[in-house]
């Protein structure tokens, strides 16, 4: 129903789920690593995308990355900061589909 996206990155987070910076690819180590769109053009069910994640790996196993283990994949930069491919807002004529917000907050206080 949704056109996938023509590339996908892999970004590193931590526990809430936000990018905190985009994993290097393995051959320049500044470009993020992106995968891009190989469709499946004569079934049109097995499109995939593809990471190499060497350079990932091998830093983790020997222990020099100072980044967090976990990964997020989500859209490149430009995409992620400029584009809206899906917008959906409740309404009267939409009652499935209402607006509602959730606010939540936790406290610290230091006892020392």
């Amino acid at each position: 129903m949704y056109n996938l996206p023509s590339e996908i990155c892999l970004y590193y987070t931590y526990d809430l789920n936000i990018p905190t910076n985009f994993v290097a690819d393995a051959i320049t180590l500044t470009k993020p690593n992106s995968a891009a769109l190989n469709t499946d053009k004569e079934f049109g069910q097995f499109s995939q995308y593809s990471f190499l994640l060497t350079t990932y790996i091998s830093n983790l196993i020997k222990g020099s990355d100072s980044y967090p283990k976990q990964l997020l994949i989500g859209l490149n930069l430009a995409d992620l900061q400029g584009t809206v491919t899906r917008l959906r807002i409740g309404g009267d004529n939409n009652p499935d589909f209402k607006i509602k917000l959730q606010v939540y907050y936790s406290r610290y206080q230091n006892s020392q």
